[in-house]
């Protein structure tokens, strides 16, 4: 029989999302970071730096940042960039925050939302009659997370200074969980004597006379939307799974691999072949149907918003040959790879996404 939890939950279960990590290849030549080697070594693949809502395994993710800050020449290039990240490049996790009524929802939004950013780092919000807290719980169980730690609350003292429109710093002490580096980071400077290291949790402690201030940016009608939508994406992110929908994403995962066999996914999956192909056959599909289902929407994909060679696509989705990827898309698209890639309707657009690939 099948491992249900496994079958619920595929491959790497413990994740974040990959914005953080397509930001930092950004940054990599400001900050004299040697970003092939870097991103060599963490086997983390372009594939999964398409999209900046891709989830990525948390491991090689944090062991990357720490790479990046073993070889980064300026680490306030580093820390800069999320600390003046744009407006926005969050996605609905900034604007649950910029477009709240108050910086107490703001705090709270965050907390109640990082669940669409990670399954396995905590983000929760308490009160004091002194403070608004926001605690970041990263496990020890993951090692070294200096890097990491710092680039998410440069990105946390920014948006707050933005949304309270502050050049100075703000009434609020900030606590690590993890050692300091060599040299203060330029973002902490001006909250040197409130800021301390090696200490039990990662604590962003904002004055209680902050909290019923209203961001810069709040828009009520817009808050509506953006918090409807981030609910419902919340909803779909944190209900079990089908089998269907976990079989689909373990392909997902095993073909950025190299390897989207049955006996790969079974394997991932924590079940044998038989086991696999007896669950398909109880929700009325195939494990072909599935493959192809996910080809067709990488193929879509990588053909429209790349510039990638089509045999190297085609090697990428498993196929044979290029022949055979042809007739695949000819057949799901009506039209050869070359002529789905003509049809992108923003030619401009491959370059500056191919940019993030590379």
């Amino acid at each position: 029989m099948p491992n249900r939890a496994k079958l619920l939950n595929p491959g790497a279960d413990e994740w974040v999302t990959a914005g953080p990590v397509i930001l930092l290849e950004n940054l990599a030549a400001k900050a004299g970071a040697d970003w092939q080697r870097i991103i060599a070594k963490s086997h983390l693949n372009a594939c999964m730096l398409l999209s900046p809502d891709n989830r990525i395994p948390i491991q090689p993710t944090l062991a990357l940042f720490e790479d990046f800050g073993a070889s980064c020449n300026d680490h306030d290039a580093l820390f800069d960039g999320f600390h003046r990240l744009p407006r926005g490049d969050a996605g609905s996790f900034d604007y649950m925050a910029l477009f709240a009524p108050s910086i107490r929802q703001a705090l709270k939004n965050w907390s109640i939302f990082y669940p669409l950013r990670s399954n396995c780092i905590g983000l929760t919000y308490q009160e004091t009659a002194q403070d608004g807290i926001l605690t970041w719980d990263l496990p020890d169980r993951f090692g070294p997370r200096t890097i990491y730690s710092m680039a998410f609350m440069a990105y946390l003292v920014g948006r707050l200074e933005r949304m309270l429109e502050q050049d100075t710093a703000l009434p609020m002490r900030i606590e690590f969980a993890s050692l300091p580096l060599k040299t203060m980071p330029e973002f902490l400077k001006p909250y040197a004597q409130r800021v301390r290291f090696n200490c039990q949790t990662t604590r962003l402690l904002i004055s209680a006379s902050l909290l019923d201030r209203k961001p810069s940016g709040s828009e009520a009608n817009l808050y509506v939307i953006v918090e409807g939508a981030a609910r419902r994406a919340l909803a779909e992110a944190t209900s079990q799974p089908s089998a269907i929908s976990s079989i689909t994403a373990a392909i997902s995962s095993e073909m950025q691999k190299g390897d989207c066999s049955v006996r790969a996914i079974a394997q991932a999956l924590g079940m044998s072949e038989r086991s696999l192909q007896r669950t398909l056959e109880s929700e009325g599909t195939t494990f072909r149907k599935l493959l192809d289902d996910v080809r067709k929407r990488r193929a879509q994909t990588y053909l429209m918003e790349t510039d990638w060679p089509v045999g190297e696509i085609s090697q990428h989705l498993g196929f044979s040959d290029i022949s055979a990827f042809s007739r695949a898309v000819k057949q799901w698209y009506g039209v050869s790879p070359r002529g789905l890639r003509m049809e992108a309707s923003a030619p401009q657009a491959v370059s500056e996404k191919n940019a993030r690939l590379r």
